[in-house]
């Protein structure tokens, strides 16, 4: 059998002496250094970072076509505790990353879809509908700590799509992960409740070839991999998994996962859940376990503040007292 090594993908921006951050802001009266997406990309540099702050309107969409960090303040912030201290979320349409965005990172956005047309993408702590993959031969793409409302799917048979690496993920509907066999990677620690697929006319979760599937929780939903020796550790509802391997099936799902709280912390585990302790080396199944645990309203790996509080009035002798609370992620 073909031997297979993964590499775990973080990209790093290591900012050199040449890269700026930027602050995006279009809410009215508030100075910002920029206040529209595309002036703001004009402007920025390769692997410049991009802070785009909460919105109650859309930026439009993005096209990538140089390597980016692009952070945002995460999603649900009115539904989770101390997420921050403005509750909108900086909310894009499509957003592409072309041939030259090689190295983007995006976090802490909602968007509705993207689409990746080249390698060392990064697409960590954010809120969309769908991914699809596009273009030639590449590799390095790592989907990891988002909320995900419909699919992660292959459009382009042709070339070699390899090290894609789906981990620590809530799908939340829809058809699941679709590769076709010219697609490899890893597929772990997901928390996936699927919906019909109408196209094809069943519950559908993970359809691939040449991944190695482990420590997900399949809520409902078929499951098809061609290199089925690469299935261990994973849960499901009915038979849809192999016999074997660390896989649970059967298992009612009512004693899984906590059920209640806000859209994405309804998906941690209760107390007795099957689930605990039983993935690889002991880790935790689904998307709250393993190296990189789900993150509760995709708060993206920088400090937030969730609180600030003044006396109100102050003087120039005394000043004026603020208190702020914030917290790293």
């Amino acid at each position: 059998m073909k031997k297979i090594i993964f590499f775990t993908v973080s990209i790093l921006f290591i900012l050199n002496a040449n890269a700026k951050v930027w602050r995006l802001n279009n809410n009215y009266g508030v100075s910002a250094d920029f206040s529209v997406w595309d002036t703001a990309y004009i402007h920025a540099n390769a692997n410049d970072t991009i802070y785009v702050d909460g919105s109650v309107s859309a930026y439009g969409d993005i096209t990538l076509n140089k390597p980016l960090c692009i952070i945002g303040p995460g999603y649900f912030l009115n539904q989770n505790p101390q997420t921050q201290k403005s509750i909108n979320s900086s909310s894009f349409g499509i957003i592409s990353f072309n041939v030259g965005s090689s190295g983007s990172m995006i976090s802490g956005l909602e968007f509705s879809q993207a689409n990746i047309w080249c390698g060392n993408i990064s697409i960590i702590r954010n809120k969309m509908a769908s991914i699809y993959f596009y273009g030639s031969s590449y590799s390095n793409i790592k989907i990891s700590q988002n909320s995900i409302g419909y699919s992660i799917q292959s459009q382009e048979t042709t070339g070699i799509k390899n090290n894609i690496i789906i981990n620590n993920n809530i799908f939340q509907d829809g058809i699941g992960i679709v590769f076709t066999n010219n697609y490899s990677g890893l597929i772990n620690n997901n928390t996936i409740y699927s919906g019909y697929n109408y196209y094809y006319g069943y519950y559908n979760a993970i359809n691939t070839y040449d991944f190695v599937i482990s420590n997900n929780i399949i809520y409902v939903g078929s499951i098809s991999n061609f290199g089925i020796t690469n299935v261990f550790n994973n849960i499901c509802n009915s038979t849809q998994l192999p016999a074997g391997n660390g896989n649970q099936l059967n298992v009612n799902m009512g004693t899984v996962f906590l059920g209640s709280g806000s859209s994405d912390g309804q998906s941690q585990l209760k107390a007795g859940s099957p689930a605990i302790g039983t993935g690889t080396n002991g880790t935790d199944c689904g998307a709250f376990g393993g190296d990189e645990p789900y993150v509760l309203s995709g708060l993206p790996a920088i400090p937030a503040i969730y609180q600030i509080t003044s006396s109100g009035s102050g003087t120039t002798t005394n000043g004026l007292n603020v208190n702020v609370k914030a917290k790293t992620h």
